[in-house]
């Protein structure tokens, strides 16, 4: 088995499995999300000896040079060592806080200095009074990771002032908890690095856009860059809401909006029992009109429905 060397402490780590999960069964404070190498949440560097190139394949050529690879997408072969990278945080400042749905939050966030960000990308929030516990060489304790979260950006850059991530609450996530219950106007947070890949710049001219329950965030800047690009009236396209309950539905007078206003954007709301059949079936056609598929959700509704899908695939993924 081979041995990991991290933050002074050596580990034994799986040769059959990612580096990712070997270094969170020890409760190591990686910071993590999709755990499918698009997010770029656990990045980390190799100080001593080689890890697999596909850990690095979505890369820049900078980041390889010096040694950066993903977690998620590491089985390793040999000895190394590693550490986290250092990580550029930009002071924050709640400025606004709204209940999307019973189980969905929206921050409203006003940097200290202003930065660019693509529709699908998503930026590292982290708790201000947990900073100092867990910077590299720290001592970490359990738990203290979940109060740094990747979270999309719902905003678009260039027109809107504030950054907004939308937050579920789900009870085994401290961070959460913590953005649900005692986040507050005017408290302070800190934001990490933008990271994940630019949709927006990938689609093609017909488009599907599949959203389950609560994951609509990184879709909302893509709809409204689109509706704003006069260049882009040749691109169509459809977007199809899962929800389990109507009452899950949220940001629809922005959407209606943005139907009314381009002709090439068009809705669909699979509701229920019912509308998970009708989502089944669009994405069961055997000869699709798409020839893209968007499709933000967690993991397993990714998996059930990309599985014999017969187009281009863009995943935005949650965990």
């Amino acid at each position: 088995m081979p041995l990991i060397t991290f933050a002074g402490h050596t580990y034994q780590a799986s040769s059959e499995k990612p580096l990712l999960d070997s270094l969170l069964a020890y409760r190591l404070p990686i910071p993590h999300s999709c755990q499918s190498g698009f997010c770029h949440s656990c990045l980390m560097k190799a100080d001593k000896g080689q890890v697999p190139a596909c850990s690095q394949k979505s890369l820049s050529n900078e980041k390889i040079r010096q040694g950066y690879f993903l977690a998620c997408q590491c089985v390793p072969e040999q000895d190394i060592e590693i550490s986290l990278p250092v990580r550029n945080k930009i002071p924050g400042i709640i400025t606004g806080k709204t209940l999307l749905t019973s189980t969905l939050v929206a921050l409203d966030i006003a940097p200290r200095h202003p930065f660019h960000y693509e529709p699908g990308q998503l930026v590292t929030l982290w708790a201000e009074e947990t900073l100092r516990s867990v910077e590299p060489g720290a001592d970490y304790s359990e738990g203290l990771n979940e109060l740094a979260r990747p979270c999309y950006l719902a905003s678009l850059s260039g027109q809107d002032a504030s950054l907004t991530v939308h937050i579920q609450r789900r009870a085994s996530r401290k961070f959460s908890q913590w953005a649900h219950d005692c986040t507050q106007i005017g408290q302070k947070i800190s934001i990490g690095d933008v990271r994940g890949a630019n949709i927006y710049q990938q689609l093609s001219s017909s488009n599907l856009i599949v959203v389950q329950d609560g994951c609509l965030a990184p879709v909302l800047p893509l709809l409204r860059k689109l509706c704003a690009d006069t260049t882009a009236s040749e691109k169509s396209v459809t977007l199809v809401l899962q929800v389990d309950h109507t009452d899950n539905l949220y940001e629809q007078a922005l959407i209606h909006r943005l139907v009314r206003q381009s002709p090439n954007l068009s809705i669909q709301v699979c509701g229920g029992l019912q509308g998970k059949k009708q989502l089944e079936t669009i994405m069961m056609e055997p000869k699709p009109v798409y020839r893209q598929l968007i499709i933000a959700g967690d993991q397993g509704f990714i998996k059930k429905h990309t599985q014999q899908v017969q187009m281009d695939i863009q995943t935005l993924p949650y965990s």
